[in-house]
């Protein structure tokens, strides 16, 4: 019995401690540092309404704001909760785990840090593209459509060229509204229709076979390599992209037609448009090249 009463003292003792330490705890200031951090890091502006515990090792963030500097509105969150993996931290890395509603969906991160690599694992599902708050800004894509994401990512600090992993996309339904942009460059209102695709990351190099969107007004079809780098800057494409338009669609939208005569030297004898993307993801260079 006594040592049953010994017990009991010791786990009110923690208990109460946890309590404690819980309600006194400085959390907004805790906020603001991770702010602070998360900018450093990353470049972006970062900005969260409020930070409270969540059980032992975990906490939740409410109106959690994400911008790059070049976006018109920032990525807006109502709620994550993020928890620290102890395993992680045993091992002299570092790791966290997060879960948010997303889209009428939801999106896992997990993310463990060592010495000299970073994994990432990531998992959405049923994301509805239009309904994340600030999406079309902070992209200049007015996307709607349903989107999953399964990705499981090696990226090594020190030498890109080491990277692998696997990334699966896939969505249905897409369509892009009215007011897209790429490059500054206004693109129509389109039905996107169903993609699924698969990448592969080998040696720091992303591989794309022929990936294809089919179903809409347009077929598009992407292939070729991103050779990762240290720092993102630094990383270089050599993509083909290609798109067809389908003949209901120029049916019924003759000044696109029109404007597609512009750019024949584009056009293959399959009646796609193929351009090459070159150089860094920073300052790409497209140029016509058919296929």
């Amino acid at each position: 019995m006594k040592i049953l009463r010994i017990i009991g003292l010791v786990a009110f003792f923690l208990f109460s401690f946890v309590v404690g330490l819980y309600l006194t705890f400085p959390w907004n200031a805790l906020k603001d540092r991770i702010a602070i951090q998360l900018a450093e890091a990353t470049g972006w502006e970062v900005e969260a309404t409020s930070l409270e515990p969540s059980w032992l090792t975990g906490v939740r963030i409410q109106g959690l704001k994400l911008a790059p500097p070049e976006a018109d509105e920032p990525l807006l969150f109502d709620e994550v909760v993020a928890r620290a993996r102890l395993l992680s931290f045993l091992t002299g890395g570092m790791g966290v785990s997060a879960w948010l509603p997303l889209g009428q969906g939801e999106l896992d991160v997990t993310l463990a840090r060592g010495s000299d690599e970073t994994t990432v694992r990531a998992k959405a599902q049923g994301v509805e593209l239009a309904m994340v708050p600030g999406f079309a800004a902070f992209t200049g894509l007015p996307l709607s459509g349903q989107l999953d994401l399964d990705a499981d990512v090696t990226l090594d600090r020190q030498d890109a060229a080491k990277s692998s992993g696997r990334i699966e996309l896939s969505g249905s339904d897409l369509e892009l509204g009215e007011g897209g942009k790429v490059a500054n460059f206004p693109i129509p209102a389109l039905r996107l229709g169903n993609l699924d695709w698969e990448m592969d990351i080998e040696d720091g190099k992303v591989e794309l076979p022929q990936q294809q969107l089919r179903g809409g007004d347009v077929d598009v079809d992407l292939e070729g390599t991103v050779d990762l780098a240290t720092p993102v800057e630094r990383t270089t494409m050599n993509l083909n992209v290609s798109f067809r338009p389908t003949p209901e669609y120029l049916q019924e939208n003759g000044l696109i037609e029109a404007l597609l005569n512009n750019i024949n030297r584009a056009k293959g004898s399959d009646g796609f448009y193929t351009y090459a993307i070159t150089g860094s993801v920073k300052h790409p260079r497209p140029f016509p090249r058919r296929r």
